[in-house]
C-alpha cells in the first residue's frame, strides 16, 4: 500500500512506537486481526487531543486501499 502511494522506504518501513489496540480483544481469542491507524496527532484521550489532518487524508487512502486489496485476496473484486 505504502509503496503504492509513492513512500520508498528502502528494505524496511520506518518502526514506529506501538500501543494498545481494540483488536487485542480478538487476537487474544485467536481471532485474526489487523489493527490500522490512520493519522499522526498528539495527546490522545486527553481534552487537547489533536489529529494532523494531511495525515489522515493519507492514512485513510492507505485504508482504503489495504480494504481493497484483502477484497482481492479473498475474491471479493
Amino acid at each position: 500500500v505504502l509503496r503504492y502511494l509513492g513512500y520508498n522506504f528502502g528494505s524496511r518501513p520506518p518502526a514506529v512506537a506501538t500501543g494498545s489496540t481494540d483488536a487485542n480483544a480478538g487476537v487474544i481469542r485467536g481471532i485474526p486481526a489487523i489493527s490500522v491507524g490512520r493519522s499522526g496527532g498528539g495527546d490522545q484521550h486527553t481534552l487537547s487531543e489533536w489529529a494532523d489532518i494531511e495525515s489522515a487524508r493519507i492514512g485513510t487512502k492507505q485504508i482504503i486501499l489495504l480494504t481493497a486489496a484483502l477484497a482481492e485476496v479473498a475474491g471479493g473484486i
